[in-house]
């Protein structure tokens, strides 16, 4: 069961964007698996057609299972006071139910100053990309609010303020 601190509601719950953002001022990560043909366990690498880089095949065309919305918030289950960490292990604070993703794939970190957050690889197996380019492990890169990453065949997007409240009025049409 979610405790409510980490409830994030898939409606607008009626409620206009500016009383909806007072209510839910926090960033929320939406997570999608795709659903991979063939092999799940067996990540295939492509290049896109105008050589931009690599992509996972998945991406290309399965579509996304289980789309969960999942408040982006320390869960006090690992050390790492100033990340907050998504994979399979129990100990992250994003725990995403994905065979190829790592035990601690990936993390988010925001600058306190600017409020800008970052995407790291952690040195993952099967890597994470950012705008098709796969992400050299244990760099930052800058995220921002409705951008999308993969993380293996794992999606993940950063919803924040008016992203989040309009992403949220999509899944109600």
């Amino acid at each position: 069961m979610l405790e409510q601190l980490d409830y994030v509601p898939t409606t607008t719950e009626g409620l206009d964007e500016a009383t909806f953002l007072a209510k839910y001022p926090f960033l929320v990560i939406a997570v999608g698996v795709l659903e991979a043909p063939g092999n799940p366990d067996s990540a295939q690498f492509l290049t896109m057609a105008d050589g931009t880089g690599p992509l996972l095949q998945q991406a290309a065309a399965a579509p996304i299972l289980g789309l969960e919305l999942i408040r982006a918030r320390k869960r006090g289950a690992n050390p790492f006071t100033h990340m907050i960490t998504i994979g399979r292990a129990k100990n992250n604070d994003i725990i995403v139910n994905a065979t190829d993703l790592s035990k601690f794939h990936a993390y988010l970190s925001q600058d306190p100053s600017s409020g800008a957050w970052t995407l790291t690889d952690s040195g993952s197996t099967n890597g994470t990309y950012l705008d098709g380019e796969r992400l050299i492990p244990r760099e930052s890169y800058p995220i921002e609010p409705g951008q999308s990453a993969f993380l293996a065949s794992t999606q993940i997007t950063l919803l924040e303020g008016s992203v989040l409240y309009n992403f949220v009025r999509q899944l109600e049409l």
